[in-house]
């Protein structure tokens, strides 16, 4: 876990790709860099909650945590920006997937800074994706991996086509009905959840 509070050298990087765009360019890539240098890790731009502390998902302590957001506060008033809770969080989530793309490219590019597809981060910084955030390869797939994603994809397409119909009731008009429990009974032969 990270001090309880950040150095002044910590707060001055993150400050510094606070309002940057992460374009892979230059002089953003330097001000990652500085920061990465600092020893701040990806995870320690993750609320410390809970679930987050026991995955391993976030390193950061709450006065740390807090202490980041608002750094970023005043940066952003500064800047004369939008500085509301939402703004912040964003920001933060910003300097996370820069700090994710500059430490751990390869996670990065798998999940595109998207939490829900980690399912643990290791005490050796190694992340562990969740099954469903693996790419399938056809390629190297076996029969087996092969039907289970023909089975996933039509089980997805169900559902899709029962939201779809859904959500376009009043256009279906008198078939709509007819329509949804059509669906719905195809769902059910199929043995898909709903």
């Amino acid at each position: 876990m990270s001090n309880i509070e950040h150095s002044k050298a910590i707060i001055d990087a993150v400050l510094a790709v606070v309002g940057e765009k992460i374009k892979g360019e230059d002089a953003v890539d330097r001000k990652f860099k500085l920061l990465n240098d600092t020893g701040f890790k990806w995870t320690d731009a993750i609320s410390p909650t809970p679930n987050n502390l026991d995955l391993g998902k976030s390193t950061t302590s709450k006065e740390a945590f807090l202490q980041l957001k608002v750094a970023v506060s005043k940066k952003l008033k500064a800047k004369k920006r939008d500085y509301s809770t939402t703004a912040i969080g964003s920001e933060v989530i910003d300097i996370k997937n820069g700090l994710m793309r500059f430490q751990d490219p390869e996670l990065f590019a798998a999940t595109e800074g998207v939490m829900s597809k980690i399912a643990k981060v290791e005490l050796n910084g190694k992340a562990i994706l969740n099954e469903t955030a693996i790419k399938f390869d056809p390629e190297t797939a076996t029969p087996a991996q092969i039907s289970a994603e023909v089975e996933k994809k039509a089980e997805q397409g169900a559902k899709n086509y029962l939201a779809f119909i859904e959500k376009n009731k009043d256009a279906l008009g008198e078939t709509y009905a007819i329509k949804r429990n059509a669906v719905i009974t195809m769902i059910e032969a199929s043995g898909y959840k709903r």
